[in-house]
């Protein structure tokens, strides 16, 4: 059978702060693109009529957000 490993030469130190910082980058990409998809759901919840629970209770919490925060729809 034919070896398959590699051996390493990069020191453990920087291995471990490059694998640190993608870490840190992929979890800030996720964190970014659920808040882009969760706002823009809840947006469109908002204007949806056919459930009207869910999006009179994602209307309140938009006016909630737009009268304690009034710079944030400028």
């Amino acid at each position: 059978m034919e070896e398959k490993h590699h051996r390493v030469n990069h020191p453990i130190r920087q291995m471990m702060v490059n694998n640190f910082l993608g870490g840190i980058a992929w979890s800030f990409g996720t964190l970014i693109g659920a808040t882009i998809i969760v706002a823009v759901a809840g947006f469109l919840f908002s204007r949806i009529d056919v459930i009207p629970i869910v999006g009179t209770f994602i209307t309140n919490i938009i006016r909630f957000i737009a009268q304690n925060n009034p710079n944030l729809l400028q």
